[in-house]
């Protein structure tokens, strides 16, 4: 049964605690940012199109990984250590830490290649892929998922190393035999994967948006009206692809040379933030950082608050103050000021006066 074990939080080491820590808040601010994010595409019909959509699905893999470290780190505080109680909730975490970390890695792929045909014009095939899309990056993971849990290698993870450290969260038992095999099978080989693509995508739009030629003004002639090109309103999601190499590229290195050093406390704690922080980083820069979105979210708060306001002021019942004897010395043009009714001030007109 789950309950707190503060004699184990208390005894654990220092830097133990500190993943803890990492991990937990990551995790919370990743989860946060897609209930944010979800509501904002549900609320918001002008933000829509089908690569924030896809951004979506990705915060969504994010979110779900984060639930996958939230559930490990109730393991460690939870059970005094791993046994046949608590095996079930860390295969349970490992299961969708597995499965969330695979679709997200595969809808980014699936972001960068929207973007190289949105910036190549085969906008038939764009809006084609997206079925593909889903088949592909929530079916394949949950494939694989089911074939580790099959196999009985889902579990505690404390690296394949003797003093090898790994951040808090279940993933593949460090006690099989072919632990290595299993880890790249089960994320670090998909993650690799993904970086090298991202990497190049990103290149080949980056090379695109230089390439291209920028607008110049032209003066229309009488009678006729001069049209810019529509910009695409995406041209700035193709950063989200730096971020995730970024952001990623920390747990893949710490796996290549854990395997020569051991001694990486600073490194494991850079993986902890960057892998489970990523829902955030992308929902931040969503809003942030597209003109578009940041253009049409200042509007629809600024109207809502405007509406706001302006209904209570109508609403509202206010009387004028007004200083009768002050109206009557001021050159003698104003109207008298009739006897006010219900906190309301009316003006008549006399005979003689303007």
């Amino acid at each position: 049964m789950f309950q707190m074990n503060l004699t184990a939080i208390i005894a654990m080491e220092p830097v133990d605690k500190l993943y803890l820590g990492l991990g937990l808040l990551t995790s919370l601010a990743s989860l946060l940012a897609c209930v944010t994010l979800f509501f904002a595409l549900c609320c918001i019909p002008a933000i829509r199109n089908r690569s924030r959509y896809i951004v979506l699905y990705i915060v969504i893999s994010n979110a779900g990984a984060s639930i996958g470290t939230v559930m490990s780190v109730a393991v460690k505080i939870g059970y005094r250590g791993v046994s046949w109680e608590s095996h079930p909730v860390c295969e349970a975490a490992a299961a969708f830490t597995v499965m969330f970390r695979i679709s997200g890695h595969l809808w980014t792929v699936a972001l960068a290649l929207h973007l190289c045909f949105e910036a190549w014009k085969n906008l038939s095939i764009a809006s084609s892929m997206m079925w593909q899309a889903h088949c592909i990056c929530w079916g394949f993971p949950l494939s694989i998922m089911s074939t580790l849990a099959g196999l009985d290698v889902l579990g505690s993870d404390s690296g394949g190393n003797p003093g090898h450290i790994r951040p808090p969260w279940c993933f593949i038992d460090s006690q099989i035999p072919d632990y290595s095999s299993f880890v790249i099978l089960a994320g670090i080989g998909w993650r690799m994967a993904a970086i090298i693509f991202c990497s190049i995508a990103y290149l080949l739009l980056q090379y695109k948006a230089l390439k291209k030629p920028k607008p110049q003004p032209e003066t229309p002639e009488e009678g006729e009206e001069h049209h810019n090109p529509p910009e695409n309103p995406n041209r700035q999601l193709r950063h989200l692809l730096v971020i995730f190499v970024l952001l990623n590229i920390w747990g893949a290195w710490h796996f290549l040379i854990s395997y020569y050093r051991t001694d990486m406390n600073v490194m494991v704690g850079i993986e902890v933030v960057c892998d489970n922080l990523q829902g955030f980083v992308n929902t931040g820069f969503f809003f942030l950082f597209i003109s578009e979105v940041r253009s049409v979210m200042r509007n629809t708060c600024c109207k809502s608050f405007r509406e706001c306001c302006c209904k209570r002021l109508r609403d509202a019942n206010v009387s004028l103050p007004v200083e009768m004897d002050q109206l009557r010395e001021e050159d003698g043009d104003h109207t008298h000021l009739l006897e006010a009714e219900d906190d309301r001030v009316h003006f008549t007109k006399e005979a003689g006066h303007q």
